[in-house]
């Protein structure tokens, strides 16, 4: 009869340990690490239009555009992991225990594939997002 596989419980110094070792990007998420996977080359081309198009909205603001290579911390959760982008406004706050990580992001997106199997681990609570400042905001342009 099989047995379900153990649950490791790894602590996030274990998880920044293994990134600092590794030249493979993880998310560490509940005392759990996982390996990232690549995208395909449609993914990464929608990745940058889409960051293209916020840097273009946001410029002049308060605001960062962050590529995949910003890795960010939910301290509420403890969840770390790389958004394909993410915005920043206003200073860039970073983890207590690591410099280079980033746990004040206004926005994070996740591009998911077409057909992708359901993911099968829930988010819960996540920290509730302030406000963006008003310099932040830039009207839409319309199309006629």
């Amino acid at each position: 009869m099989s047995q379900p596989a153990p649950y490791h419980s790894y602590t996030f110094r274990d998880y920044l340990d293994l990134e600092a070792a590794s030249n493979v990007k993880h998310e560490f998420i509940n005392g759990e690490i996982y390996a990232m996977a690549g995208g395909t080359p449609e993914h990464a081309a929608l990745i940058m239009a889409i960051g293209a198009t916020l840097v273009a909205q946001l410029r002049g603001g308060s605001c960062r555009v962050f590529s995949s290579d910003l890795r960010v911390r939910v301290l509420a959760t403890g969840l770390a992991t790389y958004p394909d982008i993410s915005v920043v406004c206003g200073e860039l706050r970073t983890d207590p225990e690591s410099p280079l990580i980033a746990v004040n992001p206004k926005i994070l997106i996740e591009v998911l594939r077409h057909r992708m199997p359901q993911v099968t681990r829930p988010v819960t609570n996540v920290a509730e997002p302030e406000p963006m400042p008003a310099s932040a905001t830039a009207e839409a342009p319309t199309t006629s």
